[in-house]
């Protein structure tokens, strides 16, 4: 019974094999003529900017970084407002 079950499995992977070779051989996207190549590199996306990978604080942000800098004084509530709006004021050049 193994041995009529081996044979088929032989065959499955020759085809396989053939098959796998085949489309290797046949891609022409990348390795084909230098136009081939050229029209595929300019498909390619530019670089990411880096300002876009690391985008400036937002204002939300900014309030709440200088909020958590003075928050830890023993000042009133109206004397941290000041400094916090100073410190937004000199952080975003307003």
């Amino acid at each position: 019974m193994h041995g009529n079950v081996i044979v088929p499995l032989r065959v499955l992977f020759a085809l396989t094999a053939a098959a796998l070779t085949a489309a290797c051989v046949n891609n022409q996207d990348v390795t084909g003529s230098t136009a081939n190549r050229t029209a595929f590199a300019q498909t390619i996306q530019s670089p990411v900017p880096t300002r876009e990978l690391n985008p400036p604080p937002s204002a939300v942000e900014i309030r709440a970084q200088c909020w958590m800098h003075h928050d830890r004084m023993t000042a009133d509530l109206d004397t941290k407002t000041a400094l916090v709006k100073k410190c937004v004021a000199d952080r975003t050049g307003l």
